[in-house]
């Protein structure tokens, strides 16, 4: 900004001052420009606070680079971006870290592997009757309570074939706080074996019980029986929001 002096200005100053701000103009537009361009966290158009932008991953792959601008994601191409990453889990051990492109829980209710041919995916199978197997998709604490109203969480999945028990999606705010629902209703809508995009809003997680300013972990799924699906992606997208999803849903 340009501050007024005290002594009078050359008669050629109101030239100069129009260009010099033409100047500082052109530069702003050009640095915005690029910053937004490359995801810099300073940017800021979703409600996120700065600080947190930090927290969602813009890492992994080209695919993931071009989008970051646009939403944000958790988790693409079948894999956990930094600093989030994915973990499976069962009674025995429920935080086991994703380190190998298969893995089976300690008492085998889940099993993961990640595949790369013919699509980048994560493929989940749960496989106990008895025992509840968990996938998770966790990271740092972050604020999404200026999102509730606007946002999605959107998991894009494949069905391997039709849903028969209860698969429980919930967004968690620090143990025990979470927000949970029973999405086998809302996924038995889809064809099988199709790519397909659920979108979940915030404020369903919210009315739910998630404390939206310090979700821990924006993925969490939850079963018991045979259920096989493949995982591309989880992210946050602006959507149509269907204020009755939530009470659509059995538990």
């Amino acid at each position: 900004m340009l501050k007024k002096r005290g002594k009078a200005q050359p008669s050629h100053y109101p030239f100069r001052k129009r260009h010099l701000l033409a100047a500082v103009c052109a530069t702003s537009l050009f640095s915005s420009t690029v910053l937004a361009a490359t995801g810099d966290a300073s940017i800021n158009n979703t409600g996120i606070k700065n600080t947190d932008i930090k927290n969602i991953g813009t890492e992994k792959s080209n695919r993931a680079n071009d989008k970051a601008t646009l939403e944000h994601y958790f988790f693409l191409d079948g894999q956990a971006l930094k600093p989030w990453i994915s973990a499976i889990g069962d009674p025995a051990e429920w935080y086991i870290p994703i380190t190998e492109s298969h893995q089976v829980s300690n008492k085998g209710a889940i099993s993961l592997t990640s595949n790369s041919k013919p699509h980048h995916e994560t493929v989940i199978d749960w496989r106990s009757e008895d025992t509840a197997g968990t996938f998770t998709v966790t990271g740092k604490v972050i604020d999404l309570e200026a999102l509730s109203s606007q946002r999605s969480l959107v998991v894009e999945l494949k069905m391997h074939h039709k849903i028969r028990q209860a698969l429980r999606l919930s967004m968690d705010c620090t143990y025990p706080c979470r927000g949970s629902l029973n999405i086998r209703p809302l996924l038995n809508r889809y064809p099988i074996k199709q790519w397909i995009k659920l979108p979940i809003p915030l404020e369903c997680f919210q009315k739910l019980g998630t404390d939206l300013s310090k979700v821990s972990a924006p993925l969490h799924l939850e079963s018991k029986g045979n259920i096989t699906i493949s995982l591309r992606s989880v992210s946050l997208q602006e959507t149509d929001i269907n204020k009755g999803l939530c009470e659509n849903t059995k538990p």
